[in-house]
């Protein structure tokens, strides 16, 4: 009877202290948890406005990465990889004249041809046709502006101009005598007529090149994607046949 009453004391002498203990444990825990959603808000608000070199870049791909996961889940990836081909471009305008224009290009160049695999994935004929015509739209907005970006990089680089001819020297030699002048002898011959000089070529740097090809790119893409505009066009023509012709359409149904 003793070593009973002795037991229990003891378990109930404990509980409480194992009560504390666990609360302790679960509030550090939530603190824990709590700031370290902090910091990953932070590094992930930091990495949306990090650039190709820099130390947070990573972070910004393998954030966009995670979401574009997390679209595909509900078969909405296509309308996000939208948003990345925008932001690969600004990636592209920031980094421009800087050496992290090419590898900024390239991705964006990869970022179209994924974006192209993914809408031409879609099952849905109506479905394929409008990301088809929303991302040919985009398409050709990036190209005209790649132009643009284009000729600003080659008058950047100006290309060299003709060598200047020296002009004749004039010696003058302090004396006591007279002023001599002393020139050296110049044959003087006709001049010939002018010649106009020809425009020269735009500069072609490996910027530039990486801007072209991204270019090509863009107009194979917009030529694979067209063909499925042109299906939903076909699919309003049979829509339109159709109600022209209701009475048609109803005889056929009386008649089965």
């Amino acid at each position: 009877m003793v070593e009973q009453l002795f037991c229990k004391q003891q378990v109930r002498g404990s509980s409480p202290r194992l009560g504390s203990m666990l609360k302790k444990i679960i509030s550090s825990g939530t603190w824990i948890v709590f700031f370290s959603l902090c910091l990953v808000t932070v590094l992930v608000a930091i990495a949306q406005r990090s650039l190709p070199g820099q130390p947070t870049y990573p972070l910004k791909i393998g954030f966009e990465k995670a979401l574009l996961g997390f679209y595909s889940l509900f078969d909405k990836q296509t309308g996000y990889q939208f948003v990345l081909t925008n932001n690969r471009y600004i990636e592209v305008r920031q980094v421009l004249t800087t050496h992290y224009a090419i590898e900024s290009l390239d991705s964006l160049n990869a970022q179209v041809i994924q974006t192209k695999n993914t809408i031409e994935s879609i099952n849905n004929p109506a479905t394929r046709a409008r990301a088809a015509t929303t991302y040919i739209s985009q398409l050709d907005g990036v190209s005209t502006q790649l132009t643009t970006d284009k000729q600003i990089i080659q008058s950047v680089v100006q290309p060299v101009g003709p060598s200047v001819v020296p002009t004749p020297t004039i010696a003058v030699y302090p004396t006591n005598k007279p002023l001599i002048i002393i020139t050296q002898n110049v044959t003087k011959e006709p001049l010939p007529s002018p010649i106009p000089s020809p425009t020269p070529a735009p500069a072609q740097t490996p910027v530039v090149t990486a801007i072209n090809e991204t270019q090509t790119t863009i107009q194979q893409t917009i030529t694979d994607l067209s063909q499925f505009t042109n299906e939903k066009d076909r699919g309003k023509k049979n829509n339109n046949k159709r109600n022209d012709h209701p009475d048609k359409n109803n005889s056929k149904n009386k008649d089965n």
